[in-house]
């Protein structure tokens, strides 16, 4: 026989059977997965964020947060819904300025990141960012996305921000996009409108 060839693993079908343990709580197998795609791709920031939500399920609060940081220190140029990853789990682990940090390598204007806008735009919410999250709610919905959700969420950032009358209208109208929508009656019922 000719001489023994090593070949890169499949890095996809690696990522893809990582989540798959995860998934299923398999999270031995999940892990094993993980130090693989870091050995071989130290570069990628997914494997720290899956090892950072392992470590924080079985109690490992400063591992997870180790492997949170690492996830935020690799993500620079990543496809937006990647760094929405990092910043969930940041969040997750507590790392609520560095989370809102690695939002910040999203350009919220550029058409290649339209998918992501409402996600972002709710994690700028949930970081207490209100006017990133309004603007980038606004752009989601000028580039086509009108459900339900993004209504409701427009009209809690306005909540905030104001006018109030514009808060309201956006929780009706989140209403009559899905009548069985109930944070938006919620919502609307904290305006004294039924």
């Amino acid at each position: 026989p000719g001489p023994i060839v090593m070949t890169q693993p499949d890095l996809q079908a690696l990522w893809l059977q990582a989540v798959a343990h995860f998934e299923r709580d398999e999270l031995r197998e999940a892990e094993a997965l993980c130090v693989q795609l870091i050995q071989h791709a130290p570069e990628r920031p997914l494997a720290y964020t899956m090892l950072a939500r392992i470590c924080h399920a079985v109690g490992l609060t400063r591992n997870a947060t180790f492997n949170a940081f690492q996830a935020s220190q690799r993500v620079t140029h990543s496809p937006a819904h990647e760094i929405v990853i990092v910043a969930t789990v940041l969040l997750e682990v507590g790392e609520h300025q560095l989370a809102h940090a690695v939002l910040g390598f999203v350009d919220p204007g550029h058409p290649a990141n339209v998918d992501s806008l409402l996600e972002i735009g709710r994690l700028y919410s949930v970081l207490e960012d209100q006017v990133q999250a309004l603007r980038c709610l606004r752009l989601a919905r000028a580039a086509g996305q009108d459900g339900a959700f993004i209504a409701h969420m427009q009209g809690i950032v306005l909540s905030f921000l104001g006018p109030i009358d514009e808060a309201v209208a956006a929780c009706e109208e989140s209403v009559a996009k899905d009548p069985a929508y109930g944070h938006a009656h919620w919502s609307c019922a904290q305006f004294g409108r039924k």
